[in-house]
């Protein structure tokens, strides 16, 4: 199904579809052990709560599975397409602010989307290198 089609997706749905997504993330870091990453910067297990906000000021509330430097994967409940470029809030452990970023929508396999940074201020890029370079 598409994303278009789709439309807004129910709690017990978007719970399953986080479970699935855990447990892919699992085994991709068991993977990535003897395969080398072709990545700019390493993907870190985030676990946080996501907002989204589109180009129509419409607010998403949603799920960071995965963070890099580069960019983060997170699942939401609503469509949004790929090529939009949309803002992205969210708190990472240990900081005291909230991380504003703007990012395009890069993939989106049902409600699994990636996103990749295109603007990201001093604000932003300091706590996200910290929270991934602890993480290593």
């Amino acid at each position: 199904m598409q994303p278009s089609e789709r439309g807004m997706v129910g709690p017990v749905k978007l719970r399953s579809a986080m479970q699935r997504t855990t447990k892919r993330m699992s085994a991709a870091t068991k993977d990535d052990v003897t395969r080398p990453d072709r990545r700019r910067f390493p993907r870190h297990a985030a676990g946080l709560p996501l907002k989204l906000r589109d180009s129509s000021r419409r607010d998403i509330d949603g799920f960071c599975v995965v963070i890099s430097q580069s960019g983060l994967a997170g699942i939401l409940p609503e469509a949004i397409p790929v090529g939009v470029t949309v803002e992205l809030r969210f708190v990472l452990p240990g900081q005291p602010t909230v991380v504003v970023a703007r990012a395009v929508v890069r993939v989106c396999r049902e409600i699994n989307y990636g996103f990749e940074f295109v603007s990201l201020p001093e604000a932003a890029r300091k706590p996200i290198e910290h929270f991934c370079e602890r993480d290593l």
